[in-house]
Protein backbone atom coordinates (compact mmCIF):
# COMPACT_ATOMS: atom_id res chain seq x y z
CA UNK A 1 0.00 0.00 0.00
CA UNK A 2 1.32 3.45 -1.10
CA UNK A 3 1.33 6.16 1.74
CA UNK A 4 -0.86 8.39 0.45
CA UNK A 5 -3.13 5.57 0.11
CA UNK A 6 -2.92 4.74 4.18
CA UNK A 7 -3.26 8.82 4.75
CA UNK A 8 -6.28 9.27 2.83
CA UNK A 9 -9.68 8.39 4.46
CA UNK A 10 -11.89 6.37 1.93
CA UNK A 11 -14.75 8.24 3.21
CA UNK A 12 -14.66 9.74 -0.49
CA UNK A 13 -13.63 8.50 -3.78
CA UNK A 14 -10.14 9.99 -5.29
CA UNK A 15 -11.01 12.01 -8.32
CA UNK A 16 -8.42 12.65 -11.13
CA UNK A 17 -9.03 15.85 -12.78
CA UNK A 18 -7.15 17.34 -15.95
CA UNK A 19 -7.60 20.49 -16.67
CA UNK A 20 -8.11 20.44 -20.76
CA UNK A 21 -10.56 23.27 -21.86
CA UNK A 22 -7.61 26.29 -22.46
CA UNK A 23 -7.86 28.01 -26.04
CA UNK A 24 -4.07 27.75 -26.07
CA UNK A 25 -3.36 31.61 -27.69
CA UNK A 26 -0.03 30.94 -27.23
CA UNK A 27 0.92 27.89 -28.43
CA UNK A 28 -1.08 28.64 -31.39
CA UNK A 29 -3.04 24.93 -31.53
CA UNK A 30 -5.03 22.93 -28.96
CA UNK A 31 -2.34 21.69 -26.48
CA UNK A 32 -3.98 18.53 -25.55
CA UNK A 33 -3.38 17.15 -29.12
CA UNK A 34 0.42 17.64 -29.13
CA UNK A 35 2.83 14.95 -28.89
CA UNK A 36 5.53 14.38 -26.57
CA UNK A 37 7.69 11.63 -26.80
CA UNK A 38 5.31 10.07 -29.14
CA UNK A 39 1.77 10.66 -27.11
CA UNK A 40 -0.92 13.30 -27.14
CA UNK A 41 -0.63 15.42 -23.54
CA UNK A 42 -3.85 14.03 -23.00
CA UNK A 43 -3.32 10.94 -22.96
CA UNK A 44 0.03 10.96 -21.06
CA UNK A 45 -1.93 12.95 -18.52
CA UNK A 46 -4.84 10.09 -18.57
CA UNK A 47 -2.05 7.95 -18.32
CA UNK A 48 -0.60 9.13 -15.35
CA UNK A 49 -3.86 9.32 -13.49
CA UNK A 50 -4.95 5.60 -14.16
CA UNK A 51 -1.45 4.67 -12.57
CA UNK A 52 -2.16 5.90 -9.63
CA UNK A 53 -5.00 5.04 -7.19
CA UNK A 54 -7.95 6.62 -8.34
CA UNK A 55 -11.25 5.99 -8.46
CA UNK A 56 -12.61 8.56 -11.49
CA UNK A 57 -11.24 10.62 -14.21
CA UNK A 58 -12.48 13.84 -15.33
CA UNK A 59 -11.04 15.68 -18.39
CA UNK A 60 -12.19 19.49 -17.80
CA UNK A 61 -13.32 21.18 -21.15
CA UNK A 62 -13.27 18.15 -23.43
CA UNK A 63 -16.74 16.77 -23.68
CA UNK A 64 -15.99 14.54 -26.76
CA UNK A 65 -12.65 12.92 -24.97
CA UNK A 66 -12.67 9.93 -22.84
CA UNK A 67 -13.50 10.96 -19.49
CA UNK A 68 -14.56 14.00 -21.23
CA UNK A 69 -16.88 16.77 -19.39
CA UNK A 70 -17.70 20.21 -21.32
CA UNK A 71 -17.33 23.00 -19.15
CA UNK A 72 -20.28 24.97 -18.14
CA UNK A 73 -18.48 28.41 -18.62
CA UNK A 74 -16.38 27.41 -21.71
CA UNK A 75 -13.17 29.63 -21.57
CA UNK A 76 -13.82 31.77 -18.26
CA UNK A 77 -10.44 29.93 -16.78
CA UNK A 78 -9.71 26.75 -14.69
CA UNK A 79 -10.81 27.81 -11.38
CA UNK A 80 -14.49 28.49 -12.63
CA UNK A 81 -14.08 25.27 -14.44
CA UNK A 82 -12.84 23.39 -11.32
CA UNK A 83 -16.38 25.35 -9.55
CA UNK A 84 -18.97 24.16 -11.62
CA UNK A 85 -17.99 20.63 -12.01
CA UNK A 86 -17.82 20.87 -7.89
CA UNK A 87 -21.10 22.37 -7.61
CA UNK A 88 -22.50 19.33 -9.43
CA UNK A 89 -21.06 16.51 -7.03
CA UNK A 90 -23.88 15.21 -4.23
CA UNK A 91 -21.36 14.62 -1.90
CA UNK A 92 -17.26 15.39 -1.21
CA UNK A 93 -14.79 14.52 -3.04
CA UNK A 94 -10.79 13.76 -2.80
CA UNK A 95 -9.24 16.12 -5.81
CA UNK A 96 -6.49 15.57 -7.44
CA UNK A 97 -6.17 18.29 -10.09
CA UNK A 98 -3.49 18.03 -12.87
CA UNK A 99 -3.12 20.08 -16.17
CA UNK A 100 -3.22 19.02 -19.65
CA UNK A 101 0.24 21.10 -20.51
CA UNK A 102 2.56 19.66 -17.96
CA UNK A 103 3.68 16.79 -19.84
CA UNK A 104 6.83 15.80 -17.71
CA UNK A 105 4.66 15.72 -14.68
CA UNK A 106 5.34 12.42 -12.60
CA UNK A 107 4.44 10.05 -10.36
CA UNK A 108 7.03 11.55 -7.41
CA UNK A 109 5.50 15.22 -8.13
CA UNK A 110 1.91 13.72 -7.21
CA UNK A 111 2.86 11.67 -3.93
CA UNK A 112 4.11 14.32 -2.24
CA UNK A 113 1.01 15.98 -2.60
CA UNK A 114 -0.79 12.91 -1.69
CA UNK A 115 0.55 12.26 1.68
CA UNK A 116 -0.01 15.47 2.51
CA UNK A 117 -3.03 14.77 4.88
CA UNK A 118 -4.65 18.50 4.61
CA UNK A 119 -3.73 18.68 0.70
CA UNK A 120 -0.77 20.65 -0.70
CA UNK A 121 0.24 22.39 -3.56
CA UNK A 122 3.72 23.73 -4.80
CA UNK A 123 5.20 27.32 -4.45
CA UNK A 124 4.46 29.94 -7.50
CA UNK A 125 2.28 27.15 -9.14
CA UNK A 126 -1.14 26.31 -9.00
CA UNK A 127 -1.15 23.01 -10.28
CA UNK A 128 -1.14 20.07 -9.32
CA UNK A 129 -2.98 20.60 -6.33
CA UNK A 130 -4.45 17.51 -4.06
CA UNK A 131 -7.84 18.71 -1.82
CA UNK A 132 -8.91 15.94 0.34
CA UNK A 133 -12.73 16.52 1.19
CA UNK A 134 -13.21 18.98 -1.71
CA UNK A 135 -16.80 20.57 -1.61
CA UNK A 136 -18.40 23.81 -2.71
CA UNK A 137 -19.06 25.04 1.06
CA UNK A 138 -15.51 25.76 1.73
CA UNK A 139 -15.31 28.11 -1.35
CA UNK A 140 -16.17 32.16 -1.66
CA UNK A 141 -19.45 32.10 -3.99
CA UNK A 142 -17.03 34.77 -6.53
CA UNK A 143 -13.78 32.48 -7.33
CA UNK A 144 -12.17 33.44 -10.04
CA UNK A 145 -8.45 32.59 -9.70
CA UNK A 146 -6.61 29.52 -8.82
CA UNK A 147 -5.53 31.43 -5.92
CA UNK A 148 -9.28 31.05 -4.59
CA UNK A 149 -9.42 27.18 -4.94
CA UNK A 150 -6.04 26.90 -3.24
CA UNK A 151 -6.81 29.53 -0.12
CA UNK A 152 -10.51 28.13 0.09
CA UNK A 153 -9.48 24.95 0.09
CA UNK A 154 -6.64 26.01 2.63
CA UNK A 155 -3.85 24.03 1.36
CA UNK A 156 -0.38 23.56 2.19
CA UNK A 157 2.01 25.41 0.03
CA UNK A 158 5.20 22.74 -0.51
CA UNK A 159 8.50 24.18 -1.93
CA UNK A 160 9.22 22.35 -4.77
CA UNK A 161 13.15 20.54 -4.87
CA UNK A 162 14.93 21.96 -7.64
CA UNK A 163 15.36 19.03 -9.87
CA UNK A 164 11.59 19.59 -10.09
CA UNK A 165 11.79 22.38 -12.26
CA UNK A 166 11.73 20.76 -16.07
CA UNK A 167 8.76 18.34 -14.27
CA UNK A 168 6.26 20.94 -13.18
CA UNK A 169 7.12 23.02 -16.49
CA UNK A 170 3.77 24.26 -18.51
CA UNK A 171 4.33 24.31 -21.99
CA UNK A 172 2.34 27.19 -23.47
CA UNK A 173 4.54 27.98 -25.93
CA UNK A 174 6.41 26.29 -28.94
CA UNK A 175 9.41 27.27 -27.50
CA UNK A 176 8.41 26.05 -23.98
CA UNK A 177 7.64 22.64 -26.01
CA UNK A 178 11.16 22.73 -27.52
CA UNK A 179 12.83 23.58 -24.50
CA UNK A 180 11.11 20.14 -22.60
CA UNK A 181 11.92 18.20 -25.59
CA UNK A 182 15.14 19.00 -24.83
CA UNK A 183 15.43 18.51 -21.54
CA UNK A 184 13.62 15.68 -21.82
CA UNK A 185 15.09 13.93 -24.96
CA UNK A 186 13.35 9.97 -25.90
Amino acid sequence: MNNHQQQRPRSAPLTGIILAGGQARRMGRDKAEILFRGKSLLDRAINLLCSLPVDDIVVLGREGAEHGVADETPHLGPARAIKAWLERQPKPAHLIVIPVDMPALGHDQLNRLLTQPGGAYYHDLYLPFYAPNAQMNRLKDNIVRMRDILSGFQLTELKAPSEWRAPLMNVNTPEDLHTLEQTFPE
